[in-house]
Formats: C-alpha cells, structure tokens, sequence
C-alpha cells in the first residue's frame, strides 16, 4: 500500500507523517515542489505541506485538489487529509478539493472527519470540539493571531457535515456510515476516547478508497495501525542518538502556547548554555541582522533561540507579517548553518517558519526516523547546504510547557543542567 498525506502546513504534514513511521512505514516528508511523491519500498507513505491552513477556501480547494489529482495519476492507494486539530484555517476548502480530485478515482467517495485527538486533550462531544476540557474558541486556538477559530461547533466549522457518533456496535456503525455517506458529502465523527478513533479508522478501512479520511495526527496513527496489518517489511524507528553539538531552535509561531515553551526553555537552561535572540530586525524586515554571521562563529553557547521581537511587525497585523518574520528568520538560520560552530541540529516550531527554513536551505525532503515526544517528529534532511543533519519540527500550539527542554536535552545528550 502506498499513502499520500496531504497537509495544510509543514508540521502537521511532518507530525502526521510520523505516526505512520512510528510503526514501521518508509515516510517521506517533501519539502521541495518538484521532489518526487516516489517510494524506495512498499508499504510506504509520502506527505506534502500545501501551505494552505491561512488561504482562502478557494485557494486552498485548488490547491489541495491538484496534490491529491498528482497522487491519483501516480497510482496512491490511499490519501488522508491532516487538518489542524484545533481546526484553524481553510478546512472546508481543503476537504472539498482532496474529495473533488478523489473522486476521479473512487466516483462513490465520501469523506469521513474527525480532527478529535484524545491523546493531547482534543475530543468531540455533542457536536462541539473541546480543548482540554475547555470549547475550542475559548482555548488559545480562539485567540490564535493568525487564525482564530470563533466557534466550538462542528456544523458551523464543516458547513453541509452530517453528524454520528461512534457505536459500540461495529456493523451498525459501519452501516450508519454507509447511509449518511452519499457521494460526495462530508461525516463528522464523534470521538472522546482512543478506543473510539480505533473504530473510526477500521470503519476507514472497511470502505477502503470509497472514503477520503480527515482528520489531525491523532487518527493518522490508527489509521497507520489499521493499514500496517496489510504491509510486509516494515522498518522500526530509530531512537536518536545524542550527539553533543550546537542547536538552533527557530521559533516563528506566536501562539501562546509556543511562547509559554520558549519562555521555559530559557528558565530551564541558564545563560551560559542557552542564548535567546529578539532582536528587532526578526519580523520587521526580510533579511537577517548584521549580528546573524558573528553570532554563527562563537563557540558558545550550545543553544541558540531565535524568534521575533514580541509585537514587531510591518504592518498589517499578524496575518500579514507572518510571512516575513518567517523569511527573515530562515535567511537567519541559513547563516547560523553555514558559518556556524558545530551546527548539529535544528528545532523548528511553527509551520509557516519550518517551510520557509528548509527551502533556505534547499532541502529536498526529510527522512522521518522517529519521535521525541507526542507529535514531536526527528529525522534527517535531505539534500541542500545541510543534507545529513538533525531537525526536529513541532506545531507551535502543540505540547507541554517544558517540551522544547526536553528536546534540546535529548538532542545534545544533556540532562539540562549546562556543566
């Protein structure tokens, strides 16, 4: 079976993807337009960022339609589309161009969504979507500066979806699915529990290419289970070894919820061994500060934390620099690689930001090896001026306060205390 995985930005497309290698799949993860949706081995699963999650419906429908029409002409087996589990951005535009190019593959399709994640507190109940117990649009995702969500409702977020709930009763559910799943609509699923996206993604797999899967990381990983019993030689994932050496942790979100890590990151790791950078020249202009290449060349310290001036921007709120905050950082993180110190790895956290790094750095694709923590992927890159070395991605509203700590603990082979 060969899967193709379809993302609204470049985490989501990488934390998604990892799931899948988690158990066992060769995973690629595209990062250049004109790499190649191509497998070196079967079962296999590709995925590709369409940067689509702040796009209008339209824009994003064309742009999701012609991904998934290259996966149908290339013989994909199967698509999921990853939407953010918050549901931030141009959902409804997305399922519509992945089901709209489907379709010439399966005519009967339908899809079935469920961006519920109850194993980081993301659940459906009565139609509305909750965060850690708290509606949607009261958790940090209804205040997100990029794309807040207004409403906690599934029918207001999916406009025309019909709503069912899981039944204990496998064939009944199947057959509740089969009724409401006409060509061409769109189900939302209930789910509170893993035991419930278990069912969801064996109902998925009972219909097989008749149904286009929706849905966050959480039901890629069941999904993944499900498939898998079909596959043969599969790869388990590697543990990272810890290599000492200098990290670059580039945050572009300004979520708060990635702010909180950043700010605990700084806590955890005293200044002699971590270095934060908010300079006003990050976000307000789209080349680095002259500082980037002098900073590069030090010896210490062995983390450096790059992100924008709290409040900077060209104008336009936050939606309209968001795009320059990420260029100026990458061109930031490019002279950091090239004339850096014992450069050994890279954290990104924020889509927008961990796309427009890697194409500064002319990376073709990454090899997902494993994870570090719940939807926090590893792997290598490949191709580019840093070909061969270490990046770890993470959505920016993503995680526990101390994550980022964590990573860069295990990265550079520290216990967090900087000796």
């Amino acid at each position: 079976m060969r899967v193709g995985i379809v993302a609204d930005d470049l985490t989501g497309a990488a934390d998604s993807l990892v799931q899948f290698r988690s158990q066992g799949w060769e995973s690629h993860l595209l990062v250049a337009e004109d790499s190649a949706m191509t497998c070196g081995a079967v079962p296999c699963v590709v995925s590709r960022s369409l940067d689509s999650r702040s796009l209008a419906n339209d824009l994003a429908a064309q742009a999701t339609a012609q991904t998934v029409s290259e996966m149908v002409r290339d013989g994909f087996d199967r698509v999921y589309v990853k939407v953010d589990s918050t549901m931030r951005g141009s959902i409804p535009g997305q399922i519509r161009g992945a089901l709209d190019a489907w379709s010439r593959k399966a005519p009967a399709a339908f899809s079935v969504i469920c961006p519920a994640y109850p194993g980081m507190g993301r659940v459906i109940v009565d139609g509305k979507l909750l965060v850690k117990g708290v509606p949607l649009q009261l958790s940090p995702a209804g205040s997100d500066p990029v794309d807040p969500v207004r409403s906690s409702e599934l029918a207001d977020l999916v406009p025309g979806a019909k709503l069912v709930r899981v039944a204990p009763d496998a064939n009944g559910f199947i057959a509740e699915l089969r009724r409401l799943g006409t060509p061409g609509s769109y189900v939302v699923v209930e789910a509170q529990r893993e035991e419930d996206m278990q069912a969801i993604a064996r109902a998925i797999d009972f219909f097989g290419s008749e149904v286009v899967p929706v849905g966050s990381a959480g039901l890629a990983g069941h999904l993944a289970g499900v498939w898998r019993a079909r596959g043969q030689g599969m790869e388990p994932p590697r543990i990272m070894r810890r290599a000492p050496g200098r990290v670059v942790v580039a945050v572009t979100s300004v979520n708060e919820v990635s702010l909180r890590q950043a700010d605990r990151l700084m806590q955890d790791w005293p200044a002699v061994a971590a270095r934060r950078f908010l300079d006003p020249g990050l976000g307000d202009r789209p080349v680095p500060p002259r500082w980037a290449r002098d900073v590069a060349g030090l010896g210490e310290p062995p983390v450096l934390l790059l992100q924008p001036r709290p409040g900077s921007s060209s104008g336009g709120g936050a939606r309209a620099s968001a795009p320059l905050v990420a260029r100026s950082i990458a061109t930031a993180v490019r002279e950091f690689v090239l004339h850096g110190t014992g450069v050994s790895g890279l954290v990104l956290v924020g889509g927008d930001g961990a796309r427009a790094v890697l194409a500064e750095l002319g990376a073709q694709a990454v090899r997902l090896e494993g994870t570090l923590a719940e939807g926090v992927p590893w792997g290598r890159l490949v191709g580019g001026v840093a070909a061969g070395k270490t990046i770890v991605t993470k959505a920016g509203g993503f995680g526990e306060v101390d994550v980022l700590s964590s990573i860069v603990s295990t990265m550079i082979g520290m216990d967090g205390k900087y000796q």
